[in-house]
Protein backbone atom coordinates (compact mmCIF):
# COMPACT_ATOMS: atom_id res chain seq x y z
CA UNK A 1 0.00 0.00 0.00
CA UNK A 2 2.77 2.02 0.82
CA UNK A 3 4.65 1.67 -2.61
CA UNK A 4 1.92 3.57 -4.15
CA UNK A 5 1.40 6.35 -0.97
CA UNK A 6 4.68 7.70 -0.81
CA UNK A 7 5.44 8.58 -4.11
CA UNK A 8 1.83 10.49 -4.59
CA UNK A 9 2.55 12.01 -1.06
CA UNK A 10 6.16 13.34 -2.61
CA UNK A 11 4.43 14.73 -5.80
CA UNK A 12 1.81 16.79 -3.93
CA UNK A 13 3.96 18.09 -1.46
CA UNK A 14 6.82 18.69 -3.98
CA UNK A 15 4.06 20.73 -6.05
CA UNK A 16 3.16 22.58 -2.91
CA UNK A 17 7.28 23.17 -1.74
CA UNK A 18 9.06 23.36 -4.66
CA UNK A 19 12.54 21.73 -4.50
CA UNK A 20 12.59 21.93 -0.72
CA UNK A 21 13.36 17.87 -0.36
CA UNK A 22 14.05 18.23 3.44
CA UNK A 23 10.83 19.97 3.94
CA UNK A 24 9.11 17.66 1.93
CA UNK A 25 10.54 14.35 3.60
CA UNK A 26 9.96 15.72 7.21
CA UNK A 27 6.01 16.47 6.12
CA UNK A 28 6.15 13.37 4.82
CA UNK A 29 7.13 11.66 7.93
CA UNK A 30 4.70 13.69 9.68
CA UNK A 31 1.89 12.56 7.82
CA UNK A 32 2.62 9.01 7.67
CA UNK A 33 3.27 8.95 11.20
CA UNK A 34 -0.17 10.68 11.89
CA UNK A 35 -2.38 8.64 9.58
CA UNK A 36 -2.22 5.57 11.82
CA UNK A 37 -3.44 8.24 15.30
CA UNK A 38 -6.34 10.07 13.38
CA UNK A 39 -9.15 9.96 11.16
CA UNK A 40 -7.84 11.76 8.18
CA UNK A 41 -10.71 14.01 7.60
CA UNK A 42 -11.00 14.60 11.36
CA UNK A 43 -10.33 18.13 12.76
CA UNK A 44 -7.38 17.01 14.51
CA UNK A 45 -5.68 16.07 11.30
CA UNK A 46 -6.51 19.05 9.54
CA UNK A 47 -5.45 21.27 12.49
CA UNK A 48 -1.95 19.32 12.05
CA UNK A 49 -1.97 19.51 8.65
CA UNK A 50 -2.78 23.21 8.45
CA UNK A 51 0.85 25.10 9.29
CA UNK A 52 2.58 22.73 6.61
CA UNK A 53 0.13 22.97 3.82
CA UNK A 54 -2.12 26.42 4.99
CA UNK A 55 -4.68 27.15 1.75
CA UNK A 56 -3.55 23.88 0.18
CA UNK A 57 -5.13 21.84 3.25
CA UNK A 58 -8.41 21.17 2.53
CA UNK A 59 -7.91 20.21 -1.09
CA UNK A 60 -4.84 18.16 -0.76
CA UNK A 61 -6.81 16.30 2.23
CA UNK A 62 -9.49 15.29 -0.13
CA UNK A 63 -7.51 14.05 -3.11
CA UNK A 64 -5.34 12.34 -0.37
CA UNK A 65 -8.50 10.72 1.07
CA UNK A 66 -10.01 9.60 -2.28
CA UNK A 67 -6.16 7.66 -3.10
CA UNK A 68 -6.12 6.18 0.14
CA UNK A 69 -9.49 4.48 0.23
CA UNK A 70 -9.50 2.43 -2.66
CA UNK A 71 -5.83 1.57 -1.67
CA UNK A 72 -6.92 0.22 1.94
CA UNK A 73 -10.36 -1.32 -0.07
CA UNK A 74 -7.83 -3.41 -2.19
CA UNK A 75 -5.35 -4.28 0.34
CA UNK A 76 -8.51 -5.45 2.49
CA UNK A 77 -8.88 -8.19 0.10
CA UNK A 78 -5.68 -9.60 0.35
CA UNK A 79 -5.99 -8.91 3.99
CA UNK A 80 -9.63 -9.94 5.14
CA UNK A 81 -10.26 -9.30 8.63
CA UNK A 82 -13.46 -9.40 11.01
CA UNK A 83 -15.23 -6.44 13.03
Amino acid sequence: CLHRLVPWLEGELTAVYGDYGYTVKNILITILHHMTEYDLDSESFIHLLDPYLLQHTHHFLHEFISLIIPLLNSFSIYFPYDL
